[in-house]
Parts: C-alpha cells; sequence; structure tokens
C-alpha cells in the first residue's frame, strides 16, 4: 500500500469494492496496483495543478506547495517530465485492469480523465 494518504484512501477504495464482489487473489492484486498507480497519479496532478491553475480554477491558493518548497514531482522534474510521469502511471493502471474487459470500463475512464487533467 501507498505511505501517501491519498494513494492509501484510493488503493482501499478501490481493493473493498474488488473484495466486496468476491474477486479472486489476482483481480484483487489487479486492483491494489491500479490504486497505487492512480493514487500517485493523482497526487502529481494535483502538484501540476497547483503550479499551472489560477485560484478561480482550483478552488484553492495556487503555488502553496512551491511557496513552502515543497518537493513535488513538478519542483523536482517540471512541469512536462510530471506530466510525462503522469501518462505512464495511467497507463500502467490501465494495463492492470485490462483483464476486466468491461468490468474495468468504469476505471479505465476514471484513469483517463485524471490523465487529461494534467494536460
Amino acid at each position: 500500500m501507498p505511505h501517501e494518504p491519498t494513494g492509501a484512501l484510493l488503493t482501499t477504495a478501490v481493493w473493498m469494492g474488488g473484495y466486496l464482489g468476491n474477486a479472486p487473489p489476482d483481480e484483487l492484486e489487479r486492483l491494489v496496483t491500479f490504486g497505487q498507480k492512480i493514487g500517485l497519479a493523482f497526487q502529481i496532478v494535483d502538484d501540476i495543478l497547483d503550479e499551472t491553475q489560477p485560484l478561480e480554477v482550483l478552488g484553492k491558493t495556487a503555488g502553496k506547495d512551491r511557496q513552502r518548497r515543497k518537493a513535488t514531482y513538478p519542483a523536482l522534474f517540471g512541469i512536462e517530465q510530471s506530466r510525462q510521469i503522469v501518462r505512464a502511471l495511467t497507463a500502467e493502471a490501465r494495463e492492470a485492469v485490462l483483464p476486466f474487459d468491461r468490468r474495468g470500463e468504469l476505471l479505465t475512464g476514471i484513469s483517463e480523465f485524471l490523465e487529461s487533467r494534467s494536460s
């Protein structure tokens, strides 16, 4: 499980859905992988948006991470490389649920939406 709270919450939510739906162990592992990848991608997108979007779009003060000198992906790798990392993570997340076919469509859609937010 990820150590970062957002990733842990997303991973747990996805895993619980599979568990409560009686998913077999191999599918639960795939859901954990999906959750971890999406959780990290979500955090990176949040960091990108913090750097690139105005208060009116974010609904919160932009640039707070930079002011605090927080070690974010954009601070360490730049915006474009952070976007590339998001694309890689969301692709890995989709790959994890590929065997689910139609049952994985919602998860795939979530990963695609998340990826589009980083653009």
